[in-house]
């Protein structure tokens, strides 16, 4: 079992190190769309998702809208259950894949994770052990021991 450690490290540094990145990325597509994003309608779907864990319970549910003819979705995450149909949203007039709903209130939620930087040390420490380890048992010729 002990021999798979190093590898789970590696994994796991690596998924820290991608969550470090995917904040960083989804923050500052937030501020674009803040400040450059376009308004317009979109039309939720009747179906959602109920996403509970141990803190929060949420509702998930997706949203089409139209630009110049065609149509693009969106997600959109919200604490209450949903009950309208037709929302606001923005998107990037060259971009309209990038779009979001009640963007104040993601960019506030990601703020209180700035400075937050468990998933880059984590991250980082985690692949470095498992990377020195795995070099150790395989380039040091370390031989297991049978029984």
């Amino acid at each position: 079992m002990i021999r798979f450690l190093p590898f789970v490290l590696v994994i796991g540094g690596i998924v820290s190190l991608v969550n470090y990145i995917s904040a960083g990325n989804r923050s500052s597509s937030i501020n674009e769309l803040i400040n450059n994003g376009v308004t317009t309608t979109a039309i939720l779907d009747n179906e959602y998702n109920v996403v509970s864990n141990k803190s929060e319970t949420y509702y998930e549910t997706k949203y089409t809208f139209i630009v110049d003819g065609k149509t693009y979705e969106g997600e959109r995450k919200t604490y209450e259950e949903p009950s309208e149909q037709i929302i606001e949203i923005k998107y990037l007039p060259n971009d309209p894949t990038t779009n979001g709903y009640d963007l104040e209130k993601e960019r506030n939620e990601l703020k209180s994770h700035e400075g937050d930087s468990f998933n880059l040390y984590a991250g980082i420490g985690a692949t470095l052990v498992g990377l020195i380890w795995l070099f150790l048992k395989f380039a040091g010729g370390s031989k297991e021991k049978t029984a």
